[in-house]
Order: structure tokens, then C-alpha cells, then sequence
């Protein structure tokens, strides 16, 4: 799907080289692409890219929310720059609060910085994007690995549930699926 995506943000951008939401998206695509448990591509292939596409984007309209949540990922994902990423994630939902992917985004890095301050921060984006998004599974699969990471076995079983209802697709079954299989094993629950 993110590679179809990435042909017709192409195309739209053949068309109309100044469309901004395009270029967010391309960065967005980018990203995923390279992204733990569900990427096929090197970073060194496609990061410039991503990042350029994101400035582009910002060029082009800086109150585009989608732009600064993709440069926020990259900031931190890939070059490992929690402030900047924190600064642009930050803006995006000042522009657009109902934008799942920011609030996903700004989880993710709650959970670098680690702490239960930040913990529960996390859950509280989560439960908002929640309520604006409730079929969102990227949502759901960050819910399942906050509970994994506070160590609340029951949420990690419960959201698991909820998730592999969700959504067929292998990479977001194995959000589900990898974590529950860790507690087994710590537990020696393995048959199960």
C-alpha cells in the first residue's frame, strides 16, 4: 500500500509541483518505508529524500500539520534529535489536533524519553487519538507497547484483543502478537 501510495504522490506532484500535502505525504511514505517491523527499503536509500520532500512541503506551506509531523519523525527516528523532533511534532498539533499521526508520533517519542510522567502523557495522546480515531490501529498497536512497557500484562492482553479484531494486515498482527508472546515466555506460559 505505501508503495502505491508513493507512485501516485508522484504523479500528483507531475501535475501540480507545488502541492504541498503531496510532499508531506511522500515524506510520510518514506518513513514508513524504512520503519521497524514493517519497512522494505534502506534508510541511506530514502531518508535525503524524505527529509527534502518534508522541507519541501514546509516551503511550500508552513501551517501543513502532516509536514511537521513527518519532519518531526524523521528528527527523531533517524537522526536521534528528540528536540527538534519534539518541536515539530508539537506544532503539528498545534495546527491540526485531530491529526492521528501527530499524537502517534508525539507517543512515540514519550516513550524514548521514558519515565512514568511520560508514560502516562502517552496514554492520554493515545486515548485522545482514540476518540477521534477509533479504528486507528497504529493507535492501538502503540497502546499495546505502552502497556507492555508499564507492564500491565492484563491492557497488553485486552488491546491485543482489540487489535487483531481490528486488522488482518501480518505487520500490525505482530504488534499484537510479539508482545503477548514475550509475557508467555517470561511467565513460561509457552504452549499458550
Amino acid at each position: 500500500e505505501v508503495e502505491r501510495g508513493i507512485i501516485y504522490l508522484e504523479q500528483a506532484l507531475e501535475h501540480d509541483p507545488d502541492y504541498a500535502p503531496a510532499y508531506a505525504g511522500l515524506a510520510t511514505a518514506y518513513m514508513y518505508s524504512v520503519a521497524p517491523g514493517g519497512g522494505w527499503r534502506s534508510p541511506a536509500d530514502v531518508i535525503d529524500k524524505a527529509r527534502a520532500d518534508a522541507k519541501r512541503a514546509l516551503e511550500l506551506n508552513e501551517a501543513l500539520a502532516e509536514a511537521h509531523t513527518a519532519l518531526g519523525g524523521i528528527n527523531l527516528l533517524f537522526d536521534r534529535d528528540i528536540e527538534r523532533a519534539g518541536r515539530e511534532v508539537e506544532r503539528a498539533i498545534e495546527l491540526d489536533p485531530s491529526l492521528s499521526d501527530a499524537r502517534i508520533m508525539k507517543v512515540v517519542l514519550l516513550r524514548r524519553l521514558g519515565g512514568r510522567a511520560r508514560y502516562d502523557e502517552a496514554l492520554e495522546q493515545l486515548g485522545t487519538t482514540l476518540r477521534t480515531d477509533p479504528l486507528n490501529p497504529w493507535a492501538r498497536a502503540h497502546l499495546v507497547w505502552t502497556y507492555f512497557e508499564l507492564g500491565d500484562t492484563a491492557k497488553v492482553y485486552e488491546e491485543s484483543r482489540r487489535l487483531l479484531d481490528l486488522n488482518p494486515e501480518p505487520v500490525l498482527q505482530c504488534q499484537a502478537i510479539i508482545p503477548t508472546a514475550f509475557i508467555a515466555l517470561q511467565a513460561g506460559q509457552v504452549e499458550e
